[in-house]
């Protein structure tokens, strides 16, 4: 069996970001430019699946919160594989590993969207245990309709990741005083919380006026 090899997105992987993105996504909306904007937001965590030097797809993953709180929700905002390397199961690899991510952050459920039209990503979707939750119309920037997905973990997951949580730096976390001017919003700079992990920090107040500017909380 292939093994693949994971890796935080860096600035060399712009172009591929962008070029995959604009080949698999483009008939949805412009989401070449899209998702290099979503790769700048801190909150989101953005994956390389590669074989050797050799890129093959990439996925980005936010963890929602209760406004400030330790998320609850992981939302994979996209997920993309070269046409040409589909159907080989680097796209389950891919998914699993971000499914990883959310456990190790003791996320209870991974939610995402997908057009009404895109059947192989449903089937793709729903084979690997996510079940149909909603739908909104024209939910593309081309229009397009879609669906919205989810998936429980387990309760085992729920438990290992308790388990890690215990052993583990808490990885987003509100510092300071009770009044939330004093407090800061901290990130970890790599996609898995341990503790060696460094964080960067920003003042609370401007990451929830952003975060409720975008619709996220």
């Amino acid at each position: 069996m292939e093994t693949f090899d994971f890796r935080l997105a860096n600035e060399n992987d712009l172009d591929f970001i962008s070029q995959l993105s604009a080949r698999v996504f483009l008939k949805y909306g412009a989401y070449d430019e899209t998702v290099l904007d979503w790769l700048l937001e801190p909150e989101v965590i953005t994956v390389i699946i590669a074989a050797g030097a050799d890129p093959l797809g990439f996925a980005m993953l936010t963890l929602e919160r209760e406004k400030w709180l330790e998320p609850r929700r992981g939302h994979l905002l996209a997920i993309g594989v070269l046409p040409k390397h589909q159907r080989k199961g680097i796209g389950t690899a891919l998914l699993e590993h971000m499914e990883e991510i959310t456990r190790k952050y003791g996320v209870e459920e991974i939610l995402l969207w997908t057009a009404v039209d895109n059947q192989q990503a449903l089937s793709f979707f729903q084979s690997a245990g996510f079940h149909i939750v909603g739908s909104e119309d024209r939910y593309y920037p081309r229009g397009q309709a879609a669906l919205a997905l989810s998936k429980k973990l387990s309760q085992l997951d729920k438990e290992r990741s308790e388990a890690a949580n215990d052993r583990k730096i808490t990885p987003y976390r509100v510092l300071g005083l009770a009044d939330i001017r004093d407090k800061e919003y901290c990130y970890p700079k790599r996609s898995e919380p341990d503790d060696e992990n460094e964080y960067d920090c920003q003042p609370l107040q401007n990451f929830v006026r952003r975060m409720a500017a975008n619709h996220r909380i």
